[in-house]
């Protein structure tokens, strides 16, 4: 899921759970953490949260980039206010 670097996207940890949620495991043995003897609720559990992750993200970044927007317009405004001085 998050390769060598160590870093994930999310998109591929909501598309590695939902394979796992898939093969309808009995147990789960991660690599770090608890085991899980009820690996559907803790898959779909898995699987709200980083839903919620990706939306909240989302919704960051395009916060983000319209305030990076708004900026270059208050930017434009004030050079054209300095040019009618």
């Amino acid at each position: 899921m998050a390769g060598v670097s160590g870093r994930a996207i999310i998109s591929d940890t909501i598309d590695s759970l939902e394979i796992l949620g898939a093969l309808g495991a009995r147990l789960h043995l991660p690599g770090h953490g608890p085991l899980s003897t009820e690996p559907a609720k803790d898959i779909e559990r898995a699987l709200v949260i980083s839903r919620q992750l990706l939306s909240d993200t989302r919704i960051l970044f395009e916060t983000l980039n319209a305030q990076d927007s708004i900026n270059k317009v208050i930017l434009s405004l004030r050079d054209l206010n300095r040019s009618f001085a």
